[in-house]
This record gives C-alpha cells, structure tokens and sequence, in this order.
C-alpha cells in the first residue's frame, strides 16, 4: 500500500513510521490495520510516500468491501486517505486475472 502526504517533512528517506488504516463504509470500520508498518520515500518536489510491507491477504476483500481508507498517525493524527467507491468490480476482475494467470480455479474451497 503507498500513501502519501506533502507535508510530513520531519520524516527522512528510509525512516519507518507506524500507523493505523482504517477501511470504512459509512461510519462503520469493516477492517482495521493496527501499528501496520511503512518505511518512508521522498519523491520529486520532497513530497513523501509511505510504502508499506507485502500486505495481508485481506487486503484485496477490505479495499473492495470498503467506500473509504483512512491512514492515521499512532496519535490519530490524519496522514493520508482515499475514496474506495468502485473498486469492488476492479477487485473482482483482477482476481479473476490472477487466478487464470496461475491455472487456477476461482471456486477452489482452499484459495478462500
């Protein structure tokens, strides 16, 4: 997952900052990530970009299940955010790309 924000300029190239990654639809959190890690990157213009480590296997049915991502900071301090809405066919399609690609059948009861 990358987020970024143009504003956190305390951070340096490499740094690892921990947060939350809430994914929300309405007011309810469906999918919480707490103390996820992401190492730091500065881009052109020094804006930031956070990368985090290979995600979880939810990840993909939270993104599409979810009409918002919030990142916040250990403090819930807001870093980042996105609007979600249509992303649950592109999930779908991409699944579906994948499991082809691997010669695999999508309604295989272990894949879940």
């Amino acid at each position: 997952m990358l987020i970024t924000n143009k504003s956190a300029t305390s951070l340096s190239a490499g740094e690892e900052v921990r947060l939350n990654v809430l994914f929300m639809r309405g007011d309810k959190i469906i999918e919480h990530w707490r103390d996820a890690t992401f190492q730091t990157h500065i881009s052109d213009g020094d804006k930031r970009a956070f990368i985090s480590e290979p995600l979880a296997l939810t990840f993909l049915d939270a993104f599409a299940g979810a009409e918002y991502m919030v990142a916040m900071t250990m403090k819930n301090a807001g870093v980042g955010g996105a609007k979600l809405e249509g992303s649950a066919e592109a999930i779908r399609q991409l699944r579906n790309c994948g499991f082809a690609a691997a010669g695999l059948n999508p309604h295989d009861p272990f894949l879940k």
